[in-house]
């Protein structure tokens, strides 16, 4: 009696669980239509084209001529006398995924007119030209995250562009150069054979480094905000600015010449300074109605030597300066310009007390 209980039990606890599995499988019944795949094709995986697959002309290894997105599966290898890739369509989305074109000519050419055009992700090295050029067609350019080394000609060349996160070093002319209307961030510009950085008229550099370069840390037009950026060790100027020019919160030091050099209607303004042992230029040099305002400017050692800063021309302002007493000149300035008092404070401890250091635009020499 008792295992015939326990057997009741056991077959209706089966037949609940039949009963539930019915139940949660659904209907038998498939649901009219025809029956559609459910995973994804090739295309939706990957929508992007190979770069690698695209043929070539006589001009480059391999050309892209329809807009879309582009990447590399590997390594573009040098073809004598041949770009590594050409654009001429767009927009155009490049991810070099890691990966290096070198080639026989430019790296990377793009001279789709008004065009719209990405490069991202990787290396052009050892071209022959430039590592990367947009400065024949495209409108709009965006280089993110690229780094240049060793071209022939500059690193990186392009016009009305947007360039970010990217390095270019070991380069025979400029390491990044754009024409008009660009902004340049949060690049570095090392070991070049021109000027780090070359800009032209209406751009803005910001948060930038630029050492070791055989010209200038930077050369720029007219009209170029530079700011929060670093100019050390280059042969020639830390800056080189012309007229309507900005250079704010920089810092610049050890260049070869001039740590600042503008030339009219220029504001430097905020800036650290500092001029190494052997150089005699004026470490801040301005011609013509220009502002030149709380800077501080030193030698960095002991031997007095040198001129602080120098006004030139006519109608430029100076004040609210601290330069070094370690300047044989801490202060240049032709008559025609004006300026705040200069005030000795040298060894003089509390200046609360010294006449003129309370005035707003005093420059001071400590």
């Amino acid at each position: 009696m008792k295992r015939e209980h326990v057997l009741t039990i056991a077959l209706g606890g089966a037949l609940g669980l039949a009963i539930a599995a019915w139940s949660l499988a659904g209907p038998l019944d498939p649901p009219a239509g025809p029956v559609a795949p459910t995973y994804k094709t090739l295309s939706e995986v990957e929508p992007r084209t190979s770069i690698n697959s695209l043929p070539g002309n006589t001009n480059a290894v391999h050309v892209i001529s329809q807009p879309g997105s582009y990447y590399l599966t590997g390594n573009v290898l040098p073809v004598a006398g041949k770009s590594g890739i050409a654009i001429s369509a767009s927009p155009v989305v490049v991810d070099l995924n890691g990966f290096t074109v070198q080639s026989g000519d430019h790296g990377i050419v793009a001279d789709a007119v008004g065009g719209m055009v990405t490069i991202r992700n990787g290396s052009v090295a050892e071209n022959a030209r430039d590592g990367i050029n947009a400065s024949a067609g495209p409108v709009s350019v965006l280089i993110d995250s690229v780094h240049a080394k060793a071209n022939g000609q500059a690193g990186i060349r392009a016009d009305y562009a947007v360039i970010t996160r990217c390095i270019a070093s070991y380069n025979g002319e400029a390491g990044i150069t754009v024409g008009a209307g660009s902004v340049v961030t949060d690049c570095v510009a090392t070991i070049n054979q021109g000027s780090g950085f070359f800009v032209g008229e209406a751009s803005t550099v910001e948060r930038c480094t630029a050492m070791f370069n055989a010209v200038n840390g930077l050369t720029a037009n007219y009209r170029v905000n530079v700011r929060g950026s670093t100019f050390s060790r280059n042969a020639g100027r830390g800056v080189e600015v012309f007229a309507g020019c900005l250079v704010e919160s920089c810092e610049l030091a050890e260049n070869g010449t001039n740590q600042v050099y503008a030339n009219n209607t220029c504001r430097i303004v905020s800036n650290m300074v500092a001029v190494g042992k052997s150089n005699p230029q004026p470490a801040i040099l301005v011609f013509g109605r220009c502002v030149i305002e709380n800077n501080s400017i030193t030698r960095l050692v002991d031997l007095p030597a040198g001129i602080g800063v120098k006004a030139d021309g006519e109608h430029s302002f100076i004040g609210s300066n601290r330069v070094s007493s370690r300047f044989v000149t801490p202060f240049n300035l032709d008559p025609k310009n004006s300026w705040g008092p200069i005030i000795n404070v040298y060894q003089a401890g509390d200046i609360s007390g010294t006449a003129g250091s309370g005035h707003p635009k005093a420059n001071f020499i400590h």
